[in-house]
């Protein structure tokens, strides 16, 4: 028994067409479409749909005069924040579809500036409007399209967030993301603003406040991109090269463009900007999003003032940025050549640390001497949510482990509870669970002895025996050595242990005995 599962990732190479203008205007050469307007139906790599990148610059850049933060960066404190997932729901029928919008609203933990609250009153505002606006506008289309398709499967699924790159008590920072998915019946788009606040004053905050030379932030955007396009095709990579992108980039920083098109944010190490929508490939509108880092790191000679982190924290970055961030690009002592790793940098009691990730192992390097030294590998890689638009940067009292690992069954997506430990290894605070469902129950052939907890949250098993015909899911695992499943045996909340040693080519052994003589592994009860 194995399963394999390959993940196909398609690159599509990308055609971008700009008409360069000046700083107070810019005109993309995108096709307008008035008769889209009452399509009940745009098919998918046809879409053809009105679009405006005309904008008006929300201020010019070089009329802002920069300040010095209320509280330096250097001094301020993390505030913690959580989110909650809502939801607005229109008439939903299982045939025909509806409206569906999803917003978050965020909630701040312990004592915080009241300019700070403030400032999150607005965004949930802002929230709660923006799904009212979405969920009647969605179902204004959903009534257009089902005039004249009243069969059609329809459904309209926008979503309203954040992602929240920086907060504490001298900056505050983040992008709101208004997400339109609308199952091929019209395109997808998206829109990103950005929000950049001091925390004691609460005065929005330009790149003045920042950096002192906007051409060479636009450089370093614009190697930014090609950095992290660099695993893509030359002709993907080109677009970034043009002299005409380039322009776009700078002239969108010097007008301090505000359209939903471009925006940025400041995070614990660095700079964020969100290009959304750049391209087009055949008349089709890709709504491709690209981010960009700038570290610190590269902004020495231009920054007005330092806005590095002093507390603890946890940030991905691609790995091309290893010197700039590291300090140290060569391979390190336990790296694979050749490898692919998932880079994050991590601050914590004052000591930087380098995670790298990669399948089911993260190995941890010190940052404190001059290259980074190995420390250990522990199991478990770094999750970094594929729907990523409704967290903090990751926190590093509190983000998740994810594995992929095969026990009796391939158990694939498990993510477990995990923190930065005081020595700054990840320190997992709970078992694998499943991400997304269950995998396929089991059952027992014959009785035989195991451990069983009265429930989950219990600690202290008693041995008894299984009987045969036991039904059971697996509700967890520590990924490498037992695997715990739910009984239904009319006691629901009894949980079992089974200790799982072995792998798929040579067979499972459960509890000392060979996994397919004890279990029914395709997890029918026998008749």
């Amino acid at each position: 028994m194995k399963n394999s599962y390959i993940i196909i990732s398609l690159i599509f190479v990308l055609l971008f067409v700009l008409a360069g203008c000046g700083v107070q205007k810019i005109r993309n050469t995108g096709t307008d479409n008035e008769d889209t307007k009452n399509n009940a139906k745009i098919l998918p790599g046809l879409q053809k749909t009105e679009r405006k990148d005309d904008w008006e610059t929300t201020e010019e850049l070089s009329d802002i005069e920069p300040e010095k933060l209320t509280l330096s960066p250097l001094e301020a404190e993390s505030i913690k924040v959580s989110f909650t997932i809502e939801e607005k729901k229109d008439e939903w029928d299982s045939y025909t579809g509806g409206g569906d919008v999803e917003y978050v609203s965020a909630r701040l933990e312990g004592k915080v500036p009241d300019v700070v609250k403030k400032i999150f009153d607005d965004y949930n505002d802002w929230a709660v409007k923006t799904a009212d606006d979405e969920m009647a506008q969605a179902g204004e289309r959903w009534e257009r399209y089902h005039a004249s398709s009243p069969d059609s499967f329809i459904a309209l699924t926008p979503r309203v967030g954040m992602h929240l790159k920086r907060c504490d008590t001298s900056i505050v920072s983040y992008i709101t993301m208004v997400d339109r998915y609308n199952r091929d019946y019209e395109p997808d788009d998206t829109f990103y603003h950005g929000y950049t606040y001091d925390a004691q004053s609460g005065r929005k905050l330009s790149l003045n406040d920042f950096i002192t030379d906007p051409d060479r932030l636009c450089e370093l955007v614009c190697e930014g991109l090609l950095t992290a396009n660099a695993d893509y095709t030359k002709e993907t990579v080109s677009i970034y090269e043009k002299e005409n992108f380039k322009n776009r980039i700078s002239e969108s920083i010097r007008g301090c463009r505000d359209d939903g098109r471009f925006a940025w944010a400041v995070n614990p190490a660095g700079f964020e900007f969100y290009l959304t929508d750049p391209f087009y490939q055949g008349g089709y509108m890709m709504h491709d999003t690209e981010e960009i880092l700038v570290p610190f790191a590269l902004c020495k000679d231009i920054l007005y003032q330092d806005a590095f982190a002093p507390y603890d924290f946890i940030l991905e970055f691609h790995r091309l940025y290893r010197k700039d961030i590291c300090g140290y690009e060569g391979l390190l002592s336990h790296e694979k050549e050749k490898g692919y790793y998932g880079h994050h940098l991590v601050q914590k009691n004052g000591d930087r640390y380098l995670y790298l990730s990669k399948d089911n192992e993260t190995q941890v390097y010190s940052l404190k001497q001059d290259e980074p030294a190995f420390i250990t590998s522990i199991f478990g890689a770094i999750y970094d949510p594929i729907e990523s638009d409704y967290r903090q940067s990751l926190d590093p009292d509190g983000f998740r482990l994810t594995c992929d690992t095969s026990l009796v069954r391939e158990l694939n997506s498990m993510v477990a509870d995990a923190c930065v430990g005081e020595d700054g290894v990840p320190k997992r605070l709970s078992l694998y669970s499943h991400l997304y469902g269950g995998v396929e129950p089991l059952s027992v052939l014959v009785p035989f002895e195991a451990e069983v907890f009265d429930n989950e949250k219990d600690t202290e098993p008693e041995i008894r025996m299984l009987e045969k015909n036991t039904y059971m899911d697996i509700i967890r695992t520590d990924g490498e050595t037992f695997i715990d499943l739910l009984i239904h045996d009319g006691k629901e909340e009894n949980v079992c242990r089974f200790y799982v040693t072995g792998n798929d080519e040579d067979g499972f052994t459960v509890n000392g005995h060979p996994a397919e003589e004890v279990l029914n592994l395709q997890g029918w009860l026998e008749e």
